[in-house]
């Protein structure tokens, strides 16, 4: 959705001698489930029941990044690239994991229709089979990858 290298060249320039950039990424998102959560699993396949196996973003279908991350800041005048993880958890009710997705493109409530209700109600009930507390553990992933501009 932005023409990462002509950023990275932007940023670059305006970038002070031993300055850097950062870029953060949520690598365990609902999609992805780095963290291997079951209830992401369940939620995901309930959104693809609902909406169709490809991934909706917005009133478009999203298409992956060719080139991760990394290896865009890698190509680009920053140097002595690092990444860094971090993993921690988040507490999640049945409503957060609902108000979640009714908040991102590829699960906004709209996408549904007349189908939100019966979507809404197919996911509480999944999810509660998992664990019937309706409370659930997010294993957070971030990555977060890091270049500087040469000193000299």
């Amino acid at each position: 959705w932005m023409e990462q290298d002509t950023v990275l060249e932007k940023v670059y320039n305006l970038t002070e001698r031993g300055g850097g950039v950062v870029i953060v990424a949520n690598v365990s998102t609902m999609i992805r489930n780095k963290g291997g959560d079951a209830w992401k699993d369940v939620a995901w396949n309930t959104v693809k029941e609902f909406l169709g196996d490809k991934r909706r973003a917005s009133n478009t279908y999203y298409t992956e990044p060719k080139d991760r991350f990394e290896v865009i800041l890698a190509r680009s005048k920053f140097s002595n690239v690092q990444t860094f993880n971090e993993t921690y958890a988040v507490p999640h009710s049945i409503d957060d994991i609902i108000g979640y997705l009714g908040s991102t493109s590829f699960a906004a409530y709209r996408l549904f229709g007349d189908r939100l209700e019966a979507f809404k109600r197919t996911l509480t009930e999944r999810l509660l089979a998992l664990s019937p507390s309706g409370n659930f553990i997010e294993t957070a992933v971030v990555e977060a990858y890091l270049g500087w501009k040469n000193t000299l």
